[in-house]
């Protein structure tokens, strides 16, 4: 079995060392069956998108990245999909029986959001389900964590289960005017307070937005339509 540097074709820049077989002449590179095979991309494009990833960067200042510095142009849905798989990848490691958020003097805001939705109710996505998704982001904090889990109704019973089971005791929640977040320092020693976007839409003394997740799922343009 000797080395050999193969381009995958012709008008590619960069060439992969392959092992090759002298005898049944098959070929294998050290990326077969691993992470790197999952995408049609060189492994220094990967491993310069992977860092992008750790570095929180969005897709298109990735996509930016990764032009200044490696000359490689790359679409947006290669992007999409490689920070889809580190996501899961990563939710792997989390301890979701004991995973929380919050605490004494800590700041979680929460709110539900629809997925799916169409403007205007037109379009083939109108036969797409509408999915609710209910999230919930640490605020302030130079670590935030977050958790989202997607419910089949808003009602009070739905959210304030996963709000108990969620946050620790004594974390101040902020939250939108939404009738089902009325009890939520009523059984537990929560601090609760609201914005009522009717009138503001970021709040003029806590300063919540509850927006957090949804500008960061905008930013990231890490969702596909699957």
């Amino acid at each position: 079995m000797g080395l050999i540097l193969v381009k995958r074709n012709k008008q590619a820049k960069n060439s992969h060392l392959h092992w090759k077989c002298s005898s049944c002449t098959k070929s294998k590179t050290a990326y077969d069956e691993s992470f790197f095979s999952l995408l049609k991309k060189s492994p220094r494009i990967i491993k310069g998108l992977i860092k992008c990833w750790s570095g929180q960067l969005t897709v298109s200042k990735s996509i930016s990245m990764i032009q200044l510095n490696l000359e490689e142009k790359i679409c947006s849905d290669v992007v999409s999909s490689l920070f889809y798989r580190l996501r899961q990848m990563a939710s792997l490691r989390i301890d979701k029986a004991n995973f929380r958020l919050g605490g004494v003097r800590k700041i979680v805001e929460i709110d539900e959001s629809m997925y799916a939705r169409v403007k205007f109710n037109k379009g083939n996505d109108l036969k797409r389900a509408q999915v609710w998704v209910f999230g919930l982001v640490e605020r302030n904090e130079p670590d935030s964590r977050c958790s989202m889990v997607i419910v089949f109704n808003r009602e009070s019973l739905s959210l304030l289960n996963i709000i108990y089971n969620t946050c620790e005791i004594g974390t101040l929640i902020y939250s939108d005017c939404w009738k089902a977040y009325n009890k939520i320092s009523s059984f537990k020693d929560y601090k609760h307070q609201t914005v009522n976007h009717s009138y503001n839409f970021i709040d003029p003394d806590s300063e919540s937005l509850s927006r957090c997740c949804k500008q960061r799922f905008k930013d990231m343009n890490g969702c596909t339509k699957r």
